[in-house]
């Protein structure tokens, strides 16, 4: 089904390049059932500690009642929208690629579980659109326009994680990041943001509770860049 420009959530009107067309499956609700939404991102090549850090902090953010946005590529995206759906919270996928286009065969249980779980899968593209290198930042932008803020869990200096990033900053989301291992390729993107961040904040950066960006009365730390 396509949503009326109406029906849009307010943080799509700050995506540039403009947004022409939102397709979905599922439950639409989830865009504007008032519930805080973070987007989770990261590497496809999740290491171990990523997959990690998303089993101990997803759960937690489930319980406080947030909505997990992810773009359901292999890797931490899957990994997120995973987590949440055992944990019986809600996700919503971005795709890369036409709303209505076969997912390979591999990724058709967690399409599924989705849809049964509540859930919902949005995408820009009309009908069987296929995927290309451009769609997926053009994606990106959209993962981070119907969300609250961004968490990046896992990504390299040049990533689609780091894209991400920059577009969290070009429309004034809340960026967040926990540190990752020192030497990991798939850290350097991370540890880089958390450091610039700092330095932008003249070394106030410091740690601080996702309590400051609307995400429930628990105290889940992590680093606001």
């Amino acid at each position: 089904m396509e949503l009326e420009v109406s029906e849009w959530p307010k943080g799509l009107e700050k995506v540039k390049p403009g947004i022409k067309n939102i397709f979905y499956k599922g439950n639409i609700g989830l865009l504007s059932d008032g519930r805080p939404r973070l987007a989770v991102v990261g590497s496809r090549k999740m290491t171990d500690y990523g997959r990690e850090i998303i089993d101990r902090w997803v759960p937690s953010l489930v319980r406080r009642g947030v909505v997990i946005v992810s773009g359901f590529m292999y890797g931490v995206d899957q990994e997120a929208h995973r987590v949440c759906i055992e944990e019986g919270g809600s996700t919503i996928a971005v795709l890369g690629w036409g709303i209505d286009r076969k997912v390979a065969r591999l990724d058709e249980n967690l399409y599924q579980k989705i849809l049964e779980s509540d859930g919902l899968i949005v995408s820009e593209y009309p009908g069987v659109t296929p995927a290309r290198i451009w769609t997926f930042p053009q994606r990106d932008r959209i993962v981070v326009g119907i969300s609250d803020a961004v968490w990046v869990v896992e990504g390299a200096l040049k990533s689609g994680s780091m894209i991400t990033a920059n577009q969290a900053t070009a429309q004034g989301k809340p960026l967040l990041a926990l540190p990752g291992r020192v030497g990991v390729n798939v850290a350097e993107g991370v540890n880089g943001l958390i450091k610039m961040g700092r330095k932008s904040r003249n070394g106030n950066g410091g740690w601080r509770s996702l309590r400051g960006v609307g995400f429930g009365s628990g105290s889940v730390e992590f680093g606001l860049i």
